[in-house]
C-alpha cells in the first residue's frame, strides 16, 4: 500500500509537470536577423518589379476599351 502512494504520488506529479511544460506559450517573438531582413527586402523589390508591369499593361487596356466605346456610340 505504502508502494502504491509513493509511486502514485511520483506519476502524479511527474503528470502535472508534462501538462505544465506542454501549456507554455512557444510564440516568442524574435527580431529578425539581417539575412530575413534581406531576404524580405529582395521578396519587396521583385514584386513591385512584377507587379508594374502588369498594371500599367491593365491600364493601357481600361484606356483602349473607353476609346472603342467611345468611338463605337456615334456608330
Amino acid at each position: 500500500m505504502k508502494g502504491f502512494l509513493k509511486y502514485g504520488a511520483i506519476a502524479l506529479f511527474a503528470c502535472c509537470m508534462v501538462f505544465s511544460a506542454c501549456s507554455k506559450n512557444e510564440e516568442v517573438d524574435r527580431k529578425k536577423g539581417a539575412i530575413e531582413k534581406m531576404t524580405d527586402h529582395t521578396a519587396d523589390v521583385i514584386g513591385t518589379k512584377i507587379r508594374t508591369p502588369i498594371d500599367q499593361a491593365r491600364s493601357v487596356q481600361g484606356m483602349a476599351r473607353k476609346r472603342l466605346k467611345n468611338t463605337e456610340k456615334p456608330l
